[in-house]
């Protein structure tokens, strides 16, 4: 089996496997680390692996497309950002809505307020389900614009039910499995230290992920995903 990990950010996790070496000692081997968001790593998290030796191959699990979907939120009085990209396309709309936003997690959070958008609070890496009643807290809302990917990890229904809220699903993209070079993937010397970021991009490559690979788990639905998937079992 896969080892997994869970992190927040980028560099809090360990990504060596150790061995003892001709009795030399422990002996780190050092990863190529896999990262699968469709948009390539930042400077610091490159840095940050090559702190620890590792070397980074952008490889993208998923690719995406706009819906086109028009963002008319005039029956809501909240709205609830899902990532980065939802905010990337709904920005214009945002600017000129005047109820709470929420937003799935930090880095969502941190664009927005680089548009000049205010944001009421952001989510963790728990799921929304998790960071809805303490949206709640902040600011009594009963009507939300869910502003996010065609599918979305989140149970709307459940949510709704458990807040007592009503959510209307404003789905503003939609993903779908990207196409890899099969050959390059299968020449990839292993074991290789994998990013997944959502469960659709971890069930577009689980066929890749071999016995000793170290499996990062970042967000509720990749976690669901690989406990449900056990690639490689």
């Amino acid at each position: 089996m896969p080892t997994t990990g869970n992190s927040s950010s980028a560099g809090d996790e360990w990504t060596g496997s150790h061995f003892d070496f001709l009795g030399i000692g422990a002996v780190t081997v050092f990863m190529l680390v896999i990262y699968t968001k469709i948009d390539a790593p930042g400077e610091d998290f490159i840095a940050a692996e090559r702190e620890k030796g590792n070397r980074v191959l952008h490889i993208p699990a998923l690719t995406y497309a706009p819906t086109g979907n028009p963002l008319n939120f005039l029956d809501c009085d909240s709205a609830f950002v899902g990532s980065p990209r939802a905010a990337a396309i709904a920005k214009e709309a945002l600017k000129n809505f005047a109820g709470p936003i929420f937003t799935a997690g930090p880095q969502t959070a941190r664009f927005l307020l680089q548009q000049g958008i205010s944001v009421a609070a952001a989510g963790t890496e728990k799921g929304a389900r998790d960071s809805f009643p303490r949206f709640l807290e902040i600011r009594k809302v009963q009507n939300v614009a869910w502003i996010s990917a065609l599918e979305t990890a989140a149970d709307l229904k459940q949510i709704a039910a458990e807040n007592q809220v009503r959510i209307r699903h404003f789905p503003v993209y939609k993903t779908q499995a990207a196409k890899v070079d099969e050959q390059k993937m299968q020449s990839l010397e292993h074991p290789l230290s994998w990013r997944f970021y959502s469960g659709k991009a971890l069930k577009a490559m689980s066929r890749f992920i071999q016995e000793g690979d170290l499996v990062n788990l970042h967000g509720a639905s990749a976690e669901k995903a690989f406990a449900l998937a056990q690639p490689c079992r």
